[in-house]
């Protein structure tokens, strides 16, 4: 490690941000890694110094660079990814490397558009398989800010994973099957229910294997469901019957259970939070969707067809009509839309 390069980390640990782009100026390769292997880019997200990393990416700093020798210390994550990981804390960073990677597709795709033989790509093959996985875990971790980002490039709300899983179909299986607390499932679906106003399609996207082999562990069995389909008759049910398991085999084998019975409260509030709470309010948006489709169809400027009984309802009586359905829709019926 140069002398410009110890100096430079520790202006960003002391969060000194203008001796830090000075000494950025001076550095002859702005990807440089440590003896971490970390770039001055990871170091800036580690840290949270936003404006050193606006100078960096202005100098050309790849944000999906990884490390050259992959090991526990690093995780093998590029800056990228190390940001999203870091959840909440770190949302200004990561919408501001993502803004800056769109930035780069954007002008990558009209120079493509325009020349008049092939451009080549500023990525490479391994770094496109990650970059089209960056709404997944903007869902997964970050916030819908993040997330927002994730997909400026295209406004695509529904890219597919290697396991056909869509952002929203990836996050509620992680959830669902995984969670321990309470608040993080609480504060995941509210994020959900805020993207969705904006993304109201991520809710209806419905499922299609393409029959190679899964590729994850819990890859979905049914196929065209909706992420809430696949959450209510396949992934809760899962977690119920393994929640149960794992209890009473525990139990068997050990009398006095008592320093794992913290483990299991949490594992059942997080099941009753999403039968009681996640479920009926992800189910809710649904409904006031189809309520939406439904009033857009029947209006007399937008969609008005004199066959459809149904226009002669005013807006009022079509909300009492949902509501009634949101309330006493049998099992099958629900399976039926969802599934």
């Amino acid at each position: 490690m140069g002398k410009v390069d110890v100096l430079l980390l520790q202006a960003i640990q002391q969060q000194n941000s203008a001796m830090a782009c000075t000494l950025v100026d001076q550095m002859p390769n702005i990807h440089y890694q440590n003896v971490y292997r970390h770039t001055a880019l990871h170091s800036c997200v580690q840290y949270n110094v936003p404006d050193v990393a606006a100078h960096l990416l202005e100098k050309g700093a790849n944000v999906m660079l990884m490390p050259k020798k992959m090991n526990h210390t690093n995780q093998g994550e590029c800056a990228m990814l190390m940001a999203l990981k870091m959840g909440p804390s770190r949302e200004a960073m990561q919408v501001q490397l993502l803004r800056s990677l769109a930035r780069s597709l954007l002008a990558e795709r009209v120079a493509s558009v325009s020349a008049t033989t092939g451009a080549k790509s500023t990525w490479t093959v391994y770094e496109h398989e990650k970059i089209s996985l960056l709404p997944h875990y903007a869902m997964l971790w970050a916030t819908p800010n993040a997330f927002f980002a994730a997909i400026e490039h295209d406004n695509n709300a529904n890219p597919l994973s290697g396991d056909d899983m869509t952002p929203l179909m990836a996050l509620l299986r992680n959830m669902v099957a995984f969670e321990l607390d309470v608040e993080t499932c609480r504060e995941k679906v509210q994020n959900v229910l805020q993207i969705a106003v904006r993304f109201p399609d991520i809710m209806w996207k419905r499922f299609s294997k393409k029959g190679q082999p899964p590729r994850h562990p819990h890859h979905s069995d049914l196929q065209q469901c909706t992420p809430l389909g696949m959450m209510v008759y396949e992934i809760l049910p899962q977690r119920i019957a393994r929640n149960a398991a794992n209890e009473a085999l525990y139990r068997s084998h050990n009398v006095n259970a008592g320093w794992r019975s913290t483990e299991f409260e949490r594992a059942r509030s997080v099941v009753d939070f999403l039968q009681s709470d996640a479920i009926p309010r992800l189910y809710g948006v649904m409904m006031q969707h189809m309520c939406t489709a439904l009033g857009m169809a029947t209006h007399p400027r937008l969609g008005s067809n004199d066959k459809c009984t149904a226009r002669l309802l005013g807006a009022d009586e079509m909300k009492m009509v949902f509501d009634v359905m949101l309330e006493h829709m049998s099992d099958e019926e629900r399976r039926y839309m969802l599934c």
